[in-house]
């Protein structure tokens, strides 16, 4: 309703806030929270070698996530982690959608080199 609604806003815009503030330093203690979390989930009794494997990766991108500029990183966030559209990006941002879109690209790529350096033929390749 109204009010799910209301409250959905502005609890986004306070991550929002909170990310825009966010050094590297703080996005790596984040990630290592993430991990954390994602591990006191997991299903006992699971595959270790799957949790393995999902957790080097989950890894592997939240530090290669860490390593882009500013810029590129945030419009990831924002449309990957937020849900945001890139138009939504665009007036979030005041970036022109053009610039969203190119930031949006440039990382994609930044990051998909950095994950097979990293990961080597491990990481699945996109067409």
């Amino acid at each position: 309703g109204r009010f799910a609604s209301w409250f959905m806003a502005i609890a986004r815009h306070v991550v929002m806030g909170q990310l825009r503030r966010r050094t590297t330093q703080q996005l790596l203690i984040a990630a290592d929270e993430i991990e954390r979390v994602l591990a006191d989930a997991a299903e006992p009794g699971g595959d270790l070698a799957e949790e393995v494997w999902l957790r080097e990766r989950a890894s592997a991108l939240l530090l290669a996530l860490a390593t882009l500029p500013e810029e590129q990183r945030r419009v990831l966030v924002l449309a990957y982690f937020a849900g945001l559209t890139q138009s939504a990006i665009a007036a979030y941002t005041g970036a022109p959608l053009g610039t969203v879109k190119k930031r949006t690209r440039l990382a994609l790529q930044k990051l998909r080199d950095r994950l097979q350096g990293a990961l080597g033929s491990t990481w699945p390749e996109t067409g």
